[in-house]
């Protein structure tokens, strides 16, 4: 395109339009590479916290540790309401998952029932 505009082939106002509109799209290209890279950052987090999740989810139903800093590192909070619900946050998760219980018995025949709960 230079080289026509240097040979006399384009005028010097469709030279100025052509690098216009080159300019234009260059600028277009590079907003896009930089979302596509947050995305793709993004993506990686996401992809590192469900693996570090699932290593510590394995952990515990494997039973090799039992320690508040493994259930710390999977679990945000939990929210428990006077209704006998309780809603768990966890780290890599953004819903909570809402249960409801139930308890029954005493002593040894002491009974814990939990089912899941549609929330509002």
């Amino acid at each position: 395109m230079l080289d026509w505009g240097l040979d006399g082939k384009l005028d010097e106002d469709e030279m100025m339009r052509l690098n216009e509109k080159y300019n234009k799209e260059v600028a277009e290209l590079k907003s896009r590479i930089a979302e596509i890279n947050e995305r793709n950052s993004f993506i990686e987090n996401a992809k590192a916290n469900i693996e570090n999740t699932i290593g510590a989810m394995r952990k515990i139903t494997n039973q090799e540790v039992c320690a508040p800093e493994l259930y710390a590192e999977i679990i945000d909070k939990i929210l428990l309401y006077d209704n006998y619900a309780l809603d768990i946050y966890f780290k890599s998760i953004k819903q909570p998952v809402c249960l409801s219980f139930s308890t029954s018995g005493r002593g040894r025949t002491y009974r814990v029932e939990c089912k899941q709960r549609q929330t509002a």
